[in-house]
C-alpha cells in the first residue's frame, strides 16, 4: 500500500470520527435542550480579514428563556449560506440548554446536522474512490 492510499484511509476515518463526535454532541445537546422561538434582529456582513476567507455574516437573535430574554450572535461564513438566508424580523426555532442559554442554536436540520452529513459523505466518497481504484488495479493485473 502506498503512502497516499494510507494517508487517504487515515483521512477518511478521521472524517468518520469527526462525524461521530458531532453526532454525540448533538444528541447530548438535544437531550438537554428546550425549544422556543426567536427573532432575527440583525443581519450584518462582516468585512475585513483575508480576502481568500470570503464573506461572513453576523446574525443577532433574540429569544425568551424560562428565566428571561437572551440575545445571541452567530457568525456564518459565506459558504454556509445553505443554512438559510435569514432575514431581519424572521422567526426561527431555537434550541437552548437552560444551563447555558448563550450556547443556543437555530433548531433546523441543516444547522444541527450539516457537519455530520458533510463529514460522513466526505469520508464515504474517499473510501469509495479508493475502493474503486483498488478494484480497477486488481482487474488490470488479472487481464
Amino acid at each position: 500500500m502506498n503512502k497516499l492510499k494510507l494517508l487517504l484511509i487515515i483521512l477518511s476515518f478521521s472524517l468518520f470520527a469527526l462525524a461521530v463526535l458531532f453526532i454525540t454532541e448533538n444528541i447530548s445537546f438535544k437531550s438537554k435542550a428546550l425549544e422556543t422561538t426567536g427573532t432575527i434582529t440583525n443581519v450584518s456582513r462582516i468585512t475585513g480579514g483575508k480576502p481568500s476567507v470570503g464573506r461572513a455574516w453576523l446574525r443577532t437573535i433574540d429569544f425568551e428563556t424560562r428565566s428571561g430574554s437572551i440575545t445571541i450572535e452567530r457568525t456564518v461564513n459565506t459558504g454556509a449560506e445553505i443554512f438559510g438566508s435569514y432575514k431581519k424580523g424572521q422567526t426561527v426555532q431555537i434550541l437552548y440548554n437552560p444551563q447555558d442559554p448563550q450556547g443556543a442554536k437555530i433548531g433546523d436540520f441543516l444547522n444541527l446536522w450539516f457537519g455530520v452529513v458533510f463529514y460522513l459523505v466526505s469520508g464515504l466518497v474517499i473510501l469509495l474512490l479508493l475502493t474503486l481504484r483498488s478494484i480497477k488495479e486488481n482487474f488490470q493485473r488479472k487481464t
